[in-house]
């Protein structure tokens, strides 16, 4: 498993443009070696997501739907 939404957060600046989509382009690249990619969609599908699927899909990557349950807090 891995979670590029995390891992490059940690390390780029999210709310900078340019970071941002660099931390984009690091994920897509992960996804050249994926298995398949996995989306948790418990809240949804952010514009983020979409663009991930689009990107799977044009990988012909196969594409998992999960769920693990709504957070307590929210």
């Amino acid at each position: 498993p891995f979670a590029s939404h995390k891992q490059f957060t940690d390390s780029l600046n999210d709310l900078e443009e340019d970071d941002r989509e660099r931390g984009i382009a690091a994920g897509y690249a992960w996804m050249l070696l994926a298995d398949c990619i996995a989306f948790y969609i418990d809240y949804g599908w952010s514009p983020g997501m979409k663009r991930a699927r689009l990107m799977a899909q044009a990988l012909g990557k196969p594409i998992v739907e999960r769920r693990i349950g709504l957070n307590a807090s929210s």
